[in-house]
């Protein structure tokens, strides 16, 4: 028979691991890029520089804001959504068809 002190462990040990993926689900572990083309590169270097990074907080990273300024910085690009599916930021692209010249 264990000891009194003893039965409390397991109900510590399974609220400490709970407790750590409550917290680990609570971050960006992934960053997926969709639709890219030649500009994967460039937008994965762009997303590492404002902090878009594995291991980010999900609560600091706007969508909204890294939308926007995708949208400035690629204005050949037609289309931007960006969002965080679970624990993976996902960021698709939509290149747009040039316009033809009219004669």
């Amino acid at each position: 028979m264990l000891p009194e002190s003893d039965h409390s462990l397991p109900c510590r040990s399974a609220a400490l691991a709970l407790a750590a993926a409550l917290w680990l689900s609570q971050l960006v572990w992934r960053v997926e890029i969709n639709g890219a083309g030649p500009y994967r590169a460039d937008i994965a270097a762009y997303l590492q520089e404002a902090g878009y990074v594995p291991g980010a907080r999900r609560d600091a990273l706007d969508a909204s804001a890294l939308e926007r300024n995708l949208t400035l910085r690629y204005p050949e690009v037609a289309w931007f959504h960006a969002y965080v599916s679970n624990v993976t930021l996902v960021v698709d692209v939509t290149r747009g068809v040039p316009m033809p010249e009219l004669p």
